[in-house]
């Protein structure tokens, strides 16, 4: 809940930078990025747990994120209320913690194929958040990829394309919740 307000509030503000003050807004992202970061990292430790030790892979992943912010930020020089027209966002820890996050995601599915339980997938809440941590940062990262090599006539598509990876995580995510809490009340009754 606190990752998802802090989302909120960081997709308002940069809304109102952009439309109201007519500034640059990306530096809410960059500091969103921490967030995101430790949050997905967190809940990956949480379900990567059951499998194996996985401290040490996710604190080197964030700290591989962390070495490459700091060497962005010091690189942008923080710029935090000027107007400029120079791309500001963190775009290779953005780009990093994707593929980061796409690569346990199909560590995760790969322990699933693995794992000697039977799962219901269709009430799993920890499959359906992968699969929407997956769906979103795998899209992205491909995106991404692909931008550089497309002409601006298609930036008004991949927009629309990324709006809709945003739109099936949170549909995962959503679904997700309602699965835990299908979970949750079956284990009170």
């Amino acid at each position: 809940m606190i990752y998802l307000f802090i989302t909120c509030l960081t997709e308002l503000f940069a809304i109102y930078l952009k439309k109201q003050l007519h500034r640059n807004n990306q530096w809410p992202y960059n500091i969103s990025i921490i967030f995101e970061a430790t949050f997905i990292s967190l809940l990956f430790l949480r379900l990567f747990n059951k499998y194996f030790n996985s401290k040490p892979v996710i604190l080197g992943g964030l700290a591989f994120l962390l070495v490459i912010y700091c060497f962005e930020v010091k690189e942008h020089h923080f710029v935090l209320f000027k107007d400029t027209t120079h791309d500001l966002l963190n775009s290779t820890t953005n780009d990093s913690m994707s593929v980061l996050f796409s690569l346990y995601s199909l560590c995760y599915f790969y322990l699933l194929l693995k794992d000697k339980d039977y799962i219901n997938f269709e009430f799993s809440a920890n499959f359906w958040w992968v699969v929407g941590v997956f769906f979103y940062y795998f899209g992205s990262t491909t995106i991404n990829l692909l931008r550089d090599r497309l002409t601006p006539d298609y930036y008004g598509f991949i927009n629309t394309v990324l709006v809709v990876l945003v739109w099936i995580t949170y549909g995962c995510w959503s679904y997700s919740f309602i699965c835990r809490r299908w979970a949750t009340k079956t284990l009170n009754s």
